[in-house]
């Protein structure tokens, strides 16, 4: 590591580094050895050893400049996929269901729809929504996180699925 790290603690006890470039995300990038790294990564690997093979550093306070080793743990892409979900902060904008502002539908509509045998055309329609759309909820593309129980030909309740 050619530069000191130099970083100052926020209320929360992260580490934000100060003394490194940011990237896009707002991760900051070190050099090492002749190769570039995120800093969390090389922080881990300074407090707790070699990173295994197809494992990333996950932050557990959601920040991409801390690089408190108390606040970094191994996970997979999915992993920290699924935890960005979890905690609803996609940086993209796409959160699931409800959760997405673009959203015209509920959990609720979206479990009837996915039992109505009528035509996509005029569910769209019932719903205000496009064709596409219904389609995308029919054929699983969009709100996977629903699957419907049926009883005795009705909805029953409502499930999600992590």
């Amino acid at each position: 590591m050619k530069k000191a790290i130099e970083w100052e603690a926020d209320e929360n006890g992260c580490w934000v580094c100060a003394s490194h470039h940011r990237v896009k995300g707002g991760y900051p990038q070190c050099e090492s050895d002749g190769q570039r790294y995120f800093l969390s990564r090389f922080v881990y690997e300074q407090c707790f050893g070699e990173i295994p093979e197809g494992l990333c550093v996950c932050h557990k306070c959601d920040n991409p400049p801390c690089i408190n080793p108390q606040h970094l743990f191994l996970g997979t892409r999915k992993d920290n996929t699924q935890d960005m979900v979890k905690k609803g902060r996609n940086r993209n904008g796409i959160l699931p269901g409800e959760s997405n502002g673009q959203s015209k539908l509920t959990s609720q509509q979206v479990l009837v729809i996915l039992n109505d045998s009528n035509s996509n055309n005029k569910i769209a329609a019932k719903y205000g929504v496009s064709k596409s759309t219904i389609l995308r909820i029919k054929n699983r593309k969009s709100w996977r996180n629903i699957t419907p129980e049926i009883h005795h030909g009705e909805v029953a309740d409502l499930m999600l699925v992590p």
